[in-house]
């Protein structure tokens, strides 16, 4: 085991890590969003660093919402449009597969500087760039409302993670917090400059997470969505019950481990769903 003891003073959280949020579907929360993107911005995160992407095709008959233009035009973010098509029946073993190549294009634009479409409108003769590529990403999905320390949680696990090669992940999720099982100590003094107790363990956690360039470049993309035709490439290999993109990331997480928070900085507030039931919050 590797013992890290001291953190890069050298590395800057505000210019490293980008934040995307997913939006698309039947949903149309625009209003938390804004709300989102609001508190990311006064949280410290730059408008430069904010990309929305708005999976166009998969709304019923149209091709783009234009009240989620009008957030990321008064907000000052960036709005890129993914146009991933929807040409399989999804059931069975297809479940959620469009979903993941979603989720793919969006790390492809982030990581890479630049994402295709599947032989959508977003093909290889017409990718979407954006001049640039990160080192880390966050993933928040649209219905999450964030505590007021979330983005510093984020940043200050990027320096972690900056000098632990070992560490797959970062999420805000705590899969076992309860009112009366989770809490901050009051004192911190070890970790006086981050304000954070957390833990680690061998399983990713969705809806709010963090990964980085170097994990998704040589242990999730190779084994990830075939490029030309946007299929599992390991299916049978991983033993992947579905089309789930949470799924796979979970299969693919091996040796490594994430760091996951003694209190959530997340909650789910938003529609039924795979991660969230009715009435629940």
């Amino acid at each position: 085991m590797r013992i890290v003891t001291e953190l890069d003073p050298a590395f800057n959280p505000e210019e490293s890590v980008a934040w995307a949020v997913p939006v698309g579907g039947a949903t149309h929360r625009e209003d938390r969003l804004s709300d989102m993107i609001e508190h990311l911005i006064t949280g410290g995160v730059r408008r430069t660093n904010i990309f929305v992407f708005e999976d166009d095709l998969g709304r019923p008959n149209q091709h783009g919402f234009p009240k989620i233009e009008v957030v990321c035009r008064n907000t000052g973010v960036t709005l890129v449009h993914t146009q991933i098509p929807r040409t399989i029946k999804e059931e069975h073993q297809t479940f959620g597969l469009a979903l993941a190549r979603h989720y793919h294009f969006m790390l492809d634009v982030l990581f890479l500087g630049r994402g295709y479409g599947y032989g959508s409108l977003t093909s290889k003769d017409n990718p979407v760039v954006i001049g640039r590529s990160f080192d880390y990403v966050v993933v928040l999905e649209d219905d999450l409302v964030l505590a007021s320390d979330a983005v510093k949680y984020f940043h200050e696990m990027s320096r972690v993670m900056h000098v632990d090669d070992s560490l797959y992940c970062v999420s805000a999720h705590q899969d076992n917090a309860y009112w009366g099982t989770a809490r901050d100590p009051v004192n911190l003094p070890q970790l006086d400059s981050m304000g954070f107790d957390f833990r680690r363990g061998n399983h990713f956690m969705a809806p709010g997470w963090m990964t980085s360039s170097n994990v998704y470049r040589t242990r999730v993309r190779p084994y990830w969505l075939d490029e030309e035709t946007g299929e599992y490439s390991y299916f049978e290999k991983f033993k992947l019950l579905n089309g789930h993109w949470d799924r796979f990331w979970d299969a693919m997480t091996g040796q490594g481990e994430c760091i996951f928070p003694e209190v959530p900085r997340i909650l789910h507030m938003g529609a039924d769903g795979f991660t969230r039931k009715k009435g629940s919050t």
